[in-house]
């Protein structure tokens, strides 16, 4: 019963260190497509003088925003197996 216990806990272990490896490289990537829209954006807005091209670089920031949020969300289809792209909605 000991033996058995011990291999229990061990793999239940082992499970749990790579789920949290997993995890933790999820979040990584979630922080990399977040300092793209960062530094894209802030790119922009430097790029713009004041007062003009503001709506413009408004439109451009909610585009590229909207692009991002779907690049992970495809990339995390990716992971979880997914075959077909039923379960993305449009963008209002």
């Amino acid at each position: 019963a000991f033996i058995v216990g011990f291999m229990i806990v061990y793999r239940t272990n082992y499970s749990y260190a790579r789920w949290w490896e997993a995890r933790t490289g999820i979040q990584q990537m979630a922080a990399k497509w977040a300092d793209v829209f960062i530094f894209s954006a802030s790119w922009d807005a430097a790029a713009n003088p004041p007062g003009k091209g503001e709506e413009l670089g408004m439109l451009f920031r909610q585009r590229l925003l909207h692009l991002i949020s779907l690049m992970h969300s495809l990339a995390m289809m990716s992971l979880r197996g997914d075959k077909d792209l039923t379960n993305l909605s449009p963008h209002n």
